[in-house]
């Protein structure tokens, strides 16, 4: 399950996500796009949540994903405070940080 904004940089994280899922013998159930000025991601995360994904790569909706019950495994390919608020720090734990770089940002 990938979850990325529809813009140049969303569409190449989508594509090496969906590389390393297939080289991994991961099945991609769905790739779903937002627009730059998106704000409500109720609709998205449903939709993400009905299809039941062991793994939900996105570094938006975690709030909405949480309220709507997901429990699965989370990846992001970024970090920040907020990501942490909106993932919620007492799930930290169970979630999965795609960075290219070892630089990584714990709650103040």
């Amino acid at each position: 399950m990938r979850y990325q904004q529809d813009d140049a940089t969303g569409q190449a994280l989508a594509d090496a996500a969906i590389r390393s899922a297939e080289y991994f013998g991961l099945e991609v159930v769905a790739n779903e796009c937002f627009l730059v000025r998106t704000s409500d991601y109720y609709p998205a995360a449903i939709k993400l949540v009905s299809l039941n994904p062991d793994l939900i790569i996105a570094a938006t909706a975690w709030k909405e994903l949480r309220e709507l019950g997901y429990e699965g495994l989370g990846a992001c390919w970024m970090w920040t405070s907020a990501i942490g608020d909106q993932m919620g720090w007492d799930t930290a734990e169970s979630r999965i940080l795609l960075l290219s770089t070892s630089v990584a940002m714990a709650p103040s």
